[in-house]
């Protein structure tokens, strides 16, 4: 029987996704802020991400991981994803980040810029 309905797996919440996608990370962020305010926490990140710029390897993982979040259709994740966007595009590595990110991240980060 066709009732009609499609289900729809949501995506993982924006504290979830960075959890598991950088659990290395997590520790230290719990230090700078708290997972119940992911705005403040994907800004924290950035300020990171920053710190470990030389590690090439974080940022190869860090690239891939804005660039799904990016192409993804949740607009709470692109929210909090602009908010690690304006810290990093306040910084010195404005111009480095931007070269290395895919059409759909390249898009939210250039609005950040404004």
């Amino acid at each position: 029987m066709n009732t009609g309905f499609t289900i729809v797996k949501p995506d993982d919440d924006p504290v979830s996704r960075l959890r598991t996608s950088f659990p290395d990370l997590w520790d230290d962020l719990l230090t700078r802020a708290d997972p119940d305010t992911p705005h403040l926490l994907y800004f924290a990140f950035a300020d990171l991400l920053m710190e470990r710029r030389d590690d090439t390897d974080l940022w190869d993982r860090v690239y891939r991981f804005f660039d799904e979040i990016a192409e993804g259709r949740d607009g709470a994740a692109h929210d909090v994803l602009a908010e690690a966007f304006d810290r990093l595009c306040d910084s010195d590595m404005r111009d480095e980040v931007e070269t290395h990110l895919g059409a759909a991240a390249k898009a939210l980060y250039q609005r950040s810029k404004l």
